[in-house]
């Protein structure tokens, strides 16, 4: 992923196509005088046929999808633990391919390197992990020395890799594992989450393990459960691209309208050849579809045409906050920023294996932030001004009746605001407003949610490998371009803890805020609202009060004209209050709220200095995130209208 990519960083970047492959596997010798594990020679050949073929349809489809990702080259990344036999095959099978090379260590190297049996093992361990991209190494379970601690830690790193791998290649005999963390658990694991896996066996042979529906997986408890397939080059590609391509778009469905103008248009571009197609389908399909429709595509492709600075806004909605929230102060507590990692991971961070690509992952949370606020904004402004000047053309409408006066400025002045609402709608419609805010915001938060996790070696288990909308596939496809985070956790994991603490922290304060003005703008609405209707009531009494005295006041026409004014004011009040969504924006904050001061509790408890604990409690902030955000997308989309 490059920074700044496109319009000198005016627009979101693009994620670079990249796929990370894990790759685990037996040692080559066995305990106890048995036979060699495997093959070497024919495993080697499977796993370079393997990657050879990965590596090429990577580039098929970056021809094929090329306008959804960065020019750069597609990435191929290995992900491996370097334990002795099958892992150290796949790490120079990789290197000879040009291929990037990221290790997960269980142990510090030279605790991990007491493991192995071999002493060249032992001896080449550092050497090969001067070539590695990058390296992120995991706190042990325990003292090495023994086995069961020894074991958990395998598992761990096992575990670590599997989370962070898009497609999982095992050498694998078939039997279970004869401890955690062995190939066979691995494997087993890979089944239970949906993970595509490609198994070769002892003598070469290669079998891939398919789950049938590529958005609906079939998943199993044992890997041995799903049907493997000998002939796989073809279905393997289809996973593949099931894996990194953008969602499709459902099979499209006009109405009648639709089928008149596509049928419209085909006559009158053979009728006047000069007329370009596509100019008419653009209308058609903005009569067709609705701020939140089902096009991934085209909201994708809305996304990276945005420029995210130096864009005008519509002032109303921050004229009308600045009105309601007059005087209104909420106290927060001093945070760190939470865009600013803790002191404690600056020195990772700025190693460059690290500093680029977490520039990269923030340029593309900051971008997405700032199109799904300025959209937000717009669309805001814009239904505040429909409503307000509803209200006005009414006023326009009241004068002349009232002194019984018909005047062209009155009716020009209501025919210039009608006009206006209408461009206003148009525009919102056309431009897509609030589709644009609302995706924006989606995928701004799922990628705000997932930086504490890269620290973590872990990614959040909403990201997984397929999703449905773009939102999700532009965060998990900007988390799959970034490497192994660099670093050895048994120096920085409470760091890690930090950063992750200061993003709930924020959340906490954003809620806080959120909850206390969304009240405040309701309550003063609400009371607008019941005064204006109060003054309605009153003076429809002076009215009736005034007709049946039988005279005729000097007033009259005052009366008249408040008596139009003041219910459309009213509704407007009430127009603003509705689709401002502040009564359940308080409800869905709190209720946040409620659950982030909990885990920040939790994540200050000595408990979460464990790193699998720490993993648990990120996991279960960013569902608590998620799961906000979901709540609000269901607000959001069932008042399906237009500004």
């Amino acid at each position: 992923m490059t920074p700044s990519e496109t319009g000198a960083g005016l627009r979101p970047p693009k994620p670079v196509l990249s796929l990370t492959v894990g790759m685990v596997g037996h040692r080559l010798t066995r305990r106890d005088g048995l036979p060699p594990a495997f093959d070497a020679p024919a495993v080697e050949a499977a796993m370079t046929r393997v990657l050879v073929l990965l590596r090429d349809t990577l580039a098929d489809l970056r021809r094929k999808h090329g306008v959804w990702f960065s020019p750069a080259p597609p990435v191929l990344a290995t992900l491996n633990t370097l334990g002795e036999g099958a892992d150290r095959i796949a790490f120079e099978v990789a290197g000879k391919l040009g291929l990037a090379r990221d290790v997960i260590l269980p142990a510090k190297p030279e605790d991990y390197a007491a493991t192995f049996v071999s002493a060249k093992a032992r001896e080449d361990l550092p050497d090969l992990l001067a070539q590695t991209r990058s390296t992120l190494i995991l706190p042990a379970l325990g003292d090495m020395a023994d086995d069961k601690a020894a074991a958990r830690s395998f598992e761990q790193a096992a575990l670590t890799l599997l989370a962070l791998s898009d497609l999982l290649i095992a050498v694998w005999d078939g039997e279970p594992a004869q401890g955690c963390g062995g190939t066979g658990e691995t494997v087993d694991e890979a089944a239970r989450a949906g993970a595509p896996i490609v198994v070769i066996d002892p003598k070469g042979g290669i079998r891939l393990y398919d789950f049938g529906d590529d958005e609906f997986p079939v998943l199993a408890r044992h890997a041995d459960e799903l049907a493997g397939q000998d002939a796989f080059e073809t279905r393997l590609k289809q996973v593949v691209e099931a894996l990194v391509a953008p969602p499709a778009d459902p099979p499209e469905e006009l109405t009648t309208l639709g089928r008149w103008w596509r049928r419209r248009t085909r006559e009158l571009v053979r009728i006047g050849g000069w007329l370009k197609a596509r100019d008419f389908q653009f209308w058609g399909e903005t009569l067709e579809r609705t701020p939140c429709g089902d096009a991934q595509c085209e909201g994708l492709r809305l996304f990276f045409a945005t420029p995210h600075a130096g864009r005008w806004r519509l002032p109303a909605w921050g004229l009308l906050r600045k009105f309601l929230l007059h005087r209104h102060k909420v106290v927060l507590r001093p945070t760190d920023d939470a865009d600013q990692p803790p002191h404690g991971l600056m020195k990772p961070l700025a190693d460059p294996r690290n500093k680029l690509h977490f520039e990269a992952l923030t340029e593309a949370r900051r971008a997405a932030d700032r199109i799904g606020d300025h959209y937000a904004n717009n669309f805001r402004s814009a239904f505040i001004f429909n409503f307000v000047l509803g209200a006005a053309a009414v006023s326009c409408v009241s004068l002349a009746v009232a002194w019984n006066a018909p005047n062209e400025m009155f009716h020009g002045g209501e025919a210039v605001l009608v006009v206006v609402v209408f461009t206003l709608v148009i525009a919102a419609r056309v431009r897509q407003w609030r589709r644009r805010w609302f995706e924006a915001r989606e995928a701004a938060e799922r990628l705000r949610a997932s930086q504490p996790f890269w620290p973590l070696g872990v990614w959040p288990m909403s990201l997984h490998l397929r999703q449905p909308g773009w939102p999700g596939w532009y965060a998990r496809a900007i988390l799959r371009s970034l490497p192994v985070f660099h670093c050895d956790l048994n120096r920085y994991a409470p760091a890690a803890r930090a950063y992750l603490l200061n993003l709930v922290q924020d959340q906490n304060n954003y809620h806080n805020k959120t909850a206390a003005q969304a009240g405040r703008c309701d309550s003063r609405l609400e009371a607008l609202s019941l005064v204006v209707l109060a003054a309605s009531v009153v003076v429809l009494i002076m009215e009736i009060a005034v007709e049946h005295a039988g005279g005729k006041a000097d007033f009259e026409p005052v009366l008249r004209f408040f008596a139009v004014l003041l219910p459309a004011v009213a509704t407007a009040f009430y127009g603003i209050r509705l689709m401002g969504d502040f009564e359940d924006t308080e409800v869905r904050s709190r209720r946040a709220l409620a659950k982030l001061a909990k885990l920040e509790g939790l994540l200050e408890s000595p408990a979460a200095s464990d790193l699998r604990n720490l993993r648990t409690r990120a996991r279960q902030v960013a569902r608590t995130m998620l799961d906000d955000l979901e709540n609000w997308r269901i607000t959001v989309e069932s008042r399906n209208i237009s500004a």
